[in-house]
This record gives structure tokens, sequence and C-alpha cells, in this order.
């Protein structure tokens, strides 16, 4: 099965005389090699760039900018691995690394450089990245074992689920580590022998990295500084799906590693977990700035892909509890707070229209509140992707 993902990945490349690298990782390789393989040094770069954060409204698809820690890879703790298939999906070795440089944040972009040995200077070939997957509970051993084509790899992350983390969950804070996040791309005709400076090839492509979650945001716009007015005190989501896929369905999303299309259905475990009353708490996040140049209170949290439109009783469909407080009541009086259930679904003018359809990795379902009164919230809705994070690897080494 031909695996094809559109954008650019530099690879700089030299000659050397390496034998076969094996994974510790109980991999079964099919080399596909001929008889005299010529193994190729590789130097990687992983790079995540900060886009310029316009948003639009739903179903837009311009991109939400994502944070440093939404963008970074725990190399340090070896939690990530690149694997090589044939262009058929058959594996053909994994790509063992060493970290030669950390990542290094400044201008909006983060890259690190690694570097590998390909077993042979493969034509056609497709690279796939598994990162963070170890900070959600995956054993790579596990996860790995037996694995022979990509289309097995895609199956174990619907055998083997995440487990969602949490309430409050951050990546990179205290021991937390990074977001779970794949991508692919796929090479086809590769000259080795073309456009070489002394002995590195450089092959144009990009691999886009898709995080394995999606994150759900509630804005408070009713809580300006002034002390006349309300403000938002807790935000809950009721409902979610406490397991998720790493991977997502290839067949179903052709196009999810594009940063414009992404994926248009959602992935679920062979076994889901929807928990009809967990309660998940969107934690205070800091503040965001708007298209009106003012920052607001923001709450989040990072949920898996759920299928909302497979719910048959409407009544058990995800749904945020709003607590809203008023500093001009004493807090001891009961009065003083007022929790709001609203659906997880479209706003126009203020109103729900319709529920979503689905929850989708790497998209941020914001919902902004702008006014409260005894009975009723006022918002408005908009999703969009979430900035991709890009793998690319140098023109030259170091």
């Amino acid at each position: 099965m031909i695996r094809r993902i559109l954008y650019t990945l530099s690879v700089a490349v030299g000659i050397s005389l390496t034998g076969c690298i094996h994974s510790d990782d109980g991999l079964c390789t099919d080399s596909g090699s001929a008889a005299d393989p010529t193994p190729v040094d590789v130097h990687l770069t992983f790079v995540i760039r900060q886009g310029d954060g316009r948003m639009s409204r739903a179903p837009g698809h311009e991109q939400y900018p994502a944070t440093e820690a939404e963008c970074l890879i725990d190399l340090d703790g070896g939690d990530y691995r690149v694997l090589v298939f044939d262009w058929e999906g058959r594996l053909l070795q994994q790509l063992e690394t060493v970290k030669i440089r950390d990542f290094d944040y400044a201008d909006g972009v983060t890259e690190c450089l690694v570097r590998g040995t390909l077993d042979d200077a493969w034509t056609d070939f497709q690279i796939v990245v598994l990162a963070n997957w170890e900070s959600f509970g995956a054993d790579y051993s596990t996860v790995l074992s037996g694995v022979r084509t990509l289309d097995d790899l895609e199956d174990r992350s619907r055998t083997l689920p995440y487990r969602l983390p949490v309430d409050g969950w951050r990546p990179f804070s205290g021991s937390n580590r990074g977001i779970p996040m794949t991508g692919l791309q796929s090479y086809t005709g590769v000259d080795w022998s073309a456009n070489t400076t002394d002995g590195v090839r450089r092959l144009d492509g990009a691999v886009s990295l898709l995080r394995a979650v999606a994150k759900i945001e509630v804005v408070d716009r009713i809580n300006t500084l002034s002390a006349d007015r309300v403000s938002i005190d807790a935000v809950s989501l009721y409902g979610y799906n406490a397991t998720g896929c790493f991977i997502p369905d290839m067949q179903s999303n052709p196009l999810w590693n594009n940063p414009v299309s992404q994926v248009v259905t959602p992935t679920l475990p062979s076994v889901s977990e929807y928990l009809e009353y967990g309660e998940l708490t969107l934690a205070k996040d800091d503040d965001v700035t708007l298209s009106d140049g003012k920052s607001y209170a923001r709450y989040s949290a990072y949920i898996s892909e759920f299928a909302i439109s497979q719910v048959s009783d409407k009544q058990k469909c995800p749904k945020m509890r709003i607590t809203v407080r008023n500093p001009d009541v004493a807090p001891d009086i009961a009065s003083d707070k007022v929790v709001y259930t609203i659906d997880v679904a479209n706003y126009v003018g203020g109103s729900a229209t319709d529920p979503l359809a689905s929850l989708l990795r790497n998209h941020i379902y914001r919902y902004e509140v702008n006014s409260a009164s005894a009975n009723i919230l006022e918002l408005d809705y908009t999703v969009c992707p979430w900035e991709v994070c890009e793998i690319k690897l140098p023109e030259y080494p170091e």
C-alpha cells in the first residue's frame, strides 16, 4: 500500500561503510536491498516552526499558534523512533540516531540535529517518525514488536491506545514530557549521485508531525479588569474519550499530514472508553491576546479524538460546565456563582446551532464567552488546525 504525504523534507547524506543497524524493539525488517548494499549517513534535523497565529471562523483552516512546549520532542529522554519503510509500506529498518545538537528555541524556530545511517541507498522509501509516545504511556518495544509493515504499525496504534493524562496535564511541566506526534514522508526515484557537494546529497521535501490530541479552550471575554464585571471561575468538560490512537487512520485521512487539510475523520481505538459522566478540568492557562489586541483569561485541556455523531443519545454528548463568579457578591452567598452547561457544538450569533460531528486531532476548539446573564451565556466559536510541526533535514551536515 502506497502512503503519500505532500510537503518537503531536506536530507543531507554522505556515503559510509557501516554495517546494518538492528533494532532492540523487536522489529521484523525486510531490507529489499541489492546484493551489495551501500549504507548512507544521514544528518537529520527536527525543525518546528511557529506560525503567524491568524484565526478564522469554523470551518476555516488558518492555524492557531502552538506554545513552545507543544512543539518539543523529548530527545534527551530518547522518546522518539525513526522508521524506514519501502514504497509498498514494508519495514526496512529502524534508523538509530545520536543527538548532536539540542533544541534551540529562537525566532520561532525549534531545531535539533541527530545522526543515523541508512542500511542502503534505497531509491524508493518512506520515513516515519514517532515522537513523545512514551509520554502517554507507550512502550516502543511492545508497540513495535513484530511490526513488518506500515499497516501493522497503524493497527498496533488501535489495539494499544494511549490513556489521556489526568486533569491539568501540561507538556514539559514538572515531570510531564511532550505531546505524542507522528509524521511520514514518501520518496521515489531518489538519485543519490545527483547534486552532491563534498559527498553530501540534499533531497527536497518535508515530514510534518501531527499531534495525537486535540485541544479545547474557553476564553473569558466577560472578565475585564473592571471590578464590576463577572468572570469565569472554572471550566470542566463532561463526557470525553479516555483513550486515543497515536496514529490517524491513513485510509480515511489520506492527507493527514497536510497542514491545510489535516484529518477529516477521527481515529478511534479498537475498544473505545467513553466516559459519559467523566469530568476533565480545563486548567487556567496564560492569557491569550485576541484580534482586538486585548489579553483575556484562558482555560484549556488536551483531549483525544471523539466521533460525537456516533452517540445515539444526544443527551450523552460531551458538554462543558462553565462556572461564572460575580465579584460584587460576597463569596459566602450562594448566588455568587452560576454554573452554565453548554453543548460542545457550533455557535452562531452566540447560540448553539448544531452539534459538532467530531473532535479531531491537531485542532483547537475555542469558545469565547462574550457575556453572561441570569440564564444565558453568549459564545463565539472558532475551530482551526493546530500549528503543524515539521521535521527537516539540513542542507549540509555540520
